[in-house]
């Protein structure tokens, strides 16, 4: 069970589980039973979704301290080779008073080899239970047929989308198969600044993205500025 390996200073713990659930999808044509439901410990805490709701935009420093905080989770899900699938502004919270961001909500996270094949496999039974989930931040490979991905890099373009929401205030495109997406790529940003930093992350081919690790090493002098 994934929630044994889901630990770290910025990930939600998981204080209980149960295999009762049951889901019926927005229109009710389909339901999947036995879902897994995590109660976390989220005291002191606030989404990132209700965060925005009375706050202003973030300051540089903050921002990037953030964003590091983010790539950190990342990498210790990488490590424990779990893929989240379902990172955006209602499943980050932050703790105001200490500055911590962590990633939670993990009703689609699943874990799998370090292999390429064995995540794909497991990645289209996912997409195929997507019932409700926000398309906007979902990566390409979720969204166009027969698309490979890699599972260091599929979380990384959601955390893209949900830092220049929290650069913006707005999402930058509707979804990976929209023609804003395709506007959006053709964009120049300059040389290692944030927005530079998101488009890496935001890239279609998912072999082309940079993986959070890589992302800290390449843009370490920005990350350590502030």
């Amino acid at each position: 069970m994934i929630e044994q390996d889901i630990m770290g200073p910025n990930i939600i713990k998981i204080k209980q589980v149960s295999n009762k659930g049951e889901y019926k999808s927005i229109n009710g044509n389909a339901t999947l039973k036995n879902l897994v439901y995590h109660v976390q410990e989220c005291k002191g805490f606030v989404s990132l979704h209700k965060y925005f709701e009375h706050s202003q935009a973030i300051p540089n420093g903050k921002y990037l301290n953030y964003a590091s905080q983010i790539l950190n989770a990342i990498e210790d899900l990488n490590n424990h080779h779990i893929v989240h699938n379902d990172i955006r502004p209602r499943t980050l919270y932050i703790n105001e008073e200490t500055n911590i961001i962590c990633i939670g909500g993990w009703d689609f996270a699943c874990k799998c080899g370090s292999d390429t094949t064995s995540f794909n496999t497991l990645r289209m039974k996912y997409v195929n239970e997507l019932f409700g989930i926000t398309k906007s931040f979902l990566p390409s490979e979720f969204l166009i047929k027969d698309m490979k991905s890699t599972p260091d890099k599929s979380d990384i373009f959601s955390v893209g989308v949900v830092l220049y929401y929290m650069m913006n205030s707005k999402i930058p495109f509707v979804n990976a198969t929209d023609p804003t997406y395709e506007k959006y790529l053709e964009e120049t940003q300059p040389e290692n600044s944030i927005p530079s930093l998101i488009k890496d992350m935001l890239k279609k081919d998912p072999f082309s993205r940079k993986s959070a690790a890589t992302i800290k090493k390449d843009y370490c002098e920005m990350f350590t500025k502030f």
